[in-house]
């Protein structure tokens, strides 16, 4: 069993554990000062909701990564953001195109692969192809008077998540960063997935 899968289900199951505590022992989690705590470094949020959550979501991976370890792939799969990005970089939707041309997006899909795979130039890299493709998405709506700045903003997309993965703040959800903390690649996954469908989304509204 791989650390990670260890770390999740220990970190799940005190979780939950916690969560009892707070519903059913609230003065025993009074004495223990790091329990004590809990609630005000979550901003004053109720602990027992976040913690079972917590509990339950780590405690369900954890179980499915000892039933069957995720494997990644430096190629992307079809269907995956590495694959469907690469077929925006090779054919970006504010071009016009002649079916004599052909451009290829090998490159693209290694960066992205790596970028989920943690190198930080290319992530960087990968956040900034998708923010300009967002932005000339955005250019095509009449409605959006400044691309960039909704796109710096978080402005352009109600998702949270892809919001965050272009913006200039990146300012995740809790959920997020607990998955990033957790598993970062699948984490990092699973924002470029969020990206890409945002954008896509945007995409198809705007047409």
């Amino acid at each position: 069993m791989r650390l990670r899968t260890w770390l999740g289900g220990t970190v799940g199951l005190a979780s939950l554990a916690a969560a009892y505590l707070y519903t059913h022992r609230p003065r025993l989690v009074e004495s223990v000062a790091p329990l004590a705590n809990v609630q005000d470094a979550l901003g004053g949020v109720e602990p027992t909701p976040v913690l079972a959550g917590l509990g339950a979501l780590l405690t369900l991976y954890a179980a499915l990564r000892a039933w069957r370890p995720f494997q990644q792939s430096r190629t992307p799969a079809e269907g995956s953001a590495a694959a469907r990005f690469a077929a925006y970089r090779e054919r970006p939707p504010e071009f016009v195109y002649g079916d004599d041309r052909t451009r290829t997006a090998a490159a693209m899909d290694d960066t992205v692969a790596d970028a989920v795979a943690g190198s930080p130039d290319a992530l960087t890299t990968t956040r900034a192809a998708f923010r300009s493709t967002a932005v000339a998405v955005l250019e095509l709506d009449d409605g959006v008077d400044d691309a960039d700045a909704a796109v710096a903003q978080g402005s352009w997309t109600d998702d949270r998540v892809a919001a965050a993965f272009l913006a200039d703040d990146a300012s995740y959800p809790l959920l997020s960063r607990l998955r990033s903390w957790v598993d970062p690649a699948a984490a990092r996954e699973r924002r470029v997935e969020r990206a890409l469908a945002a954008i896509e989304e945007r995409r198809e509204r705007d047409e």
